[in-house]
């Protein structure tokens, strides 16, 4: 079995310096985010490995080097929060092993001995090795990583059918007193998508025995988690990110499908341009937060940034809505507001923006981006979604902008997008056409603090 060496805590310095060096540069381009998440600089990955650790959120995620290239420059980030809303900037907690091209997502857990442990997945730089597993034990505070010598699943021994080399993205869950993973990308010779589970023998998160096929699909950068009596299944497969809704069973570990959706509307290609994507979760006892990441802005210091962090509940038709926490009313500030049928009104490019209509609507944010409501379906620009809105005499609408990109929730989140838009101004003109009241904050800049000093 191969085993990894890894670099020196001198060259560890040098990667991280490299991306916190130019974050003042990226901090001051306009089209910047100023309430939401970003790396301190360069292209941002997936976000991943949620976990809230005595009283403290940690978000783990991929961020480029100096080349920009995902496919052999990305190492992994870390942030850490108490609101979800204000971060602080960490050090790197792991760097690639000498022999790794990669890393790929996973997810953080807490041993039954109290300890951090990192699961992800290794790309080697020999294309002629397949992907493995690693297990890396942190810290106490989540801060440092020490990754095992050896792999702990590997093509061989993980004990299930054969799949292609590109399985990745191991996501661990616990249901009826057992703690399961799941693998995404699991593609087998008959090209079939798989999505294969395992059973923690020892809750050390480092011996599994494969327990079968948990459904017959799968994408990549899976969460697996329950809401009531239901349980949710989300992943990407390469294109519009999607959930399905379903029971699990105890007895065959099985999903069973009742509902499908789209989580959010927004992707365009999956090369730079992936709307909202590549998500993870924080369950909590009274509330379940999900995370993902924003990409397609095209700067050059800085592409990518931590959507809202959204709570998720299921309504009454099985589907999955989503909808900004509560926190984020802390950062509103000054109010506008707007009742008619035709007008204009100006916002903050940082703002929180509460609708409700009847019928067609048209909202042009001047010099940027046209929202339409017709049909039951909405555009944003030239992105067209027919048909994907409850039939309502009255329509809610929430509107959240950060300077380059606009979130959208539809009817207390039952439909979502997300886009990356041209650079809006700080005073921003909004012409309105359609029977509306609208009610506008503009949001508070949060400034995030970082534990790296050059």
């Amino acid at each position: 079995m191969k085993r990894f060496t890894d670099i020196s805590e001198e060259e560890r310095i040098v990667i991280q310096n490299g991306i916190f060096a130019d974050m003042e540069q990226a901090n001051s381009d306009p089209w910047h985010p100023g309430w939401h998440f970003t790396p301190p600089s360069h292209f941002m990955l997936d976000v991943w490995g949620a976990i809230k650790h005595d009283g403290v959120y940690h978000i783990f995620y991929g961020v480029c080097r100096e080349s920009g290239d995902m496919a052999q420059d990305t190492v992994f980030g870390h942030a850490v929060s108490r609101d979800l809303v204000k971060f602080r900037h960490m050090p790197l907690p792991i760097c690639p092993a000498r022999e790794e091209l990669r890393m790929n997502d996973g997810c953080v857990c807490i041993d039954k001995d109290g300890i951090p442990v990192m699961l992800y997945t290794s790309v080697p730089k020999d294309e002629n090795t397949p992907r493995s597993h690693v297990a890396a034990i942190g810290d106490r505070k989540l801060v440092s990583f020490k990754r095992s010598p050896v792999p702990f699943m590997t093509l061989d021994n993980h004990g299930g059918p054969e799949f292609e080399w590109g399985w990745s993205d191991p996501f661990v869950f616990s249901a009826f007193g057992r703690t399961f993973m799941v693998m995404s990308k699991c593609v087998d010779k008959d090209g079939r998508n798989r999505m294969p589970i395992y059973e923690s023998l020892d809750g050390s998160y480092t011996r599994w025995e494969y327990r079968g096929i948990m459904i017959e699909d799968n994408g990549e950068v899976v969460n697996f988690f329950p809401l009531g009596d239901k349980w949710v299944l989300i992943f990407c497969p390469y294109s519009t990110i999607k959930y399905f809704v379903g029971t699990f069973d105890e007895e065959t570990l099985t999903f069973t499908p009742e509902k499908e959706g789209i989580l959010c509307y927004g992707y365009v290609k999956q090369e730079t341009d992936r709307g909202f994507y590549a998500t993870c979760i924080y369950p909590e006892a009274d509330r379940t937060v999900i995370c993902g990441w924003i990409s397609g802005f095209d700067r050059q210091m800085w592409d990518g940034c931590m959507g809202t962090p959204r709570t998720v509940g299921i309504n009454n038709d099985l589907c999955l809505v989503t909808m900004p926490i509560n926190e984020i009313l802390g950062l509103r500030r000054e109010h506008t507001s707007f009742v008619g049928t035709k007008g204009e009104m100006f916002v903050s490019s940082q703002a929180d923006i509460e609708i409700e209509f009847c019928g067609d609507i048209k909202l042009e944010f001047e010099d940027s981006v046209t929202v339409a409501v017709r049909n039951n379906g909405f555009s944003v620009d030239c992105l067209d979604y027919p048909d994907t809105l409850c039939e309502v005499s009255t329509h809610k609408l929430r509107i959240l902008l950060d300077n380059s990109f606009i979130e959208l929730y539809f009817d207390d989140g039952s439909t979502t997008a997300v886009r990356p838009v041209k650079y809006l101004s700080d005073k921003l003109r909004l012409k309105i056409e359609g029977d509306v009241r609208i009610d506008a904050w503009r949001m508070d800049s949060v400034e995030t603090e970082s534990e790296i000093f050059l």
